[in-house]
């Protein structure tokens, strides 16, 4: 293609991967400049937060890898709990309004939980608050004939939760 002179262009799902891998892959395969060209989730959700001059606090329910890209264009994250309380009523401090956050984000948590998706709904239910999501998927292949729940189900939940 680019014999011909067209430009190529890559786009993934997968916002797992480092940047390092991706280009180990791009190397192997005999492709140069190959990240240049490639769209993933974060790169996607960090330009559009550029592009509307977001200047809040994102939380994140997603991988290492994509709070990594946010910050590195400038974006301040935060995220968690990995871990839950034992005691139900603990659960309350998970439902606390954190002004400071501006967007809430999903992509590709294998760590998500009931405290992160509460936190998640309590800021959704303000409207300036935006919410963006990465990777979709509905499952996720773990090994050959084994699939296990993507994140779609979990924003699945936070959608029907602040629809009223």
């Amino acid at each position: 293609m680019k014999k011909h002179g067209k430009t190529v262009n890559f786009v993934s799902n997968n916002s797992l991967r480092t940047r390092a891998n991706y280009e180990a892959q791009f190397k192997a395969s005999g492709i140069d400049n190959g990240f240049a060209n490639l769209t993933i989730p974060s790169l996607a959700i960090a330009e559009y937060l550029k592009s509307v001059n977001f200047d809040k606090t994102v939380y994140c329910v997603t991988c290492e890898e994509t709070i990594h890209v946010l910050e590195a264009h400038g974006f301040k994250c935060k995220q968690g709990p990995d871990v839950g309380p034992e005691f139900y009523g603990e659960f309350l401090k998970f439902l606390e309004d954190d002004e400071e956050i501006g967007a809430v984000v999903f992509d590709s948590d294998f760590k998500v939980n009931l405290p992160k998706l509460y936190k998640a709904i309590t800021y959704l239910k303000r409207p300036d608050v935006l919410f963006l999501n990465g990777a979709t998927d509905r499952v996720v292949p773990l090994k050959p004939g084994c699939l296990a729940l993507g994140k779609t189900f979990f924003n699945w939940i936070v959608h029907e939760l602040n629809i009223n």
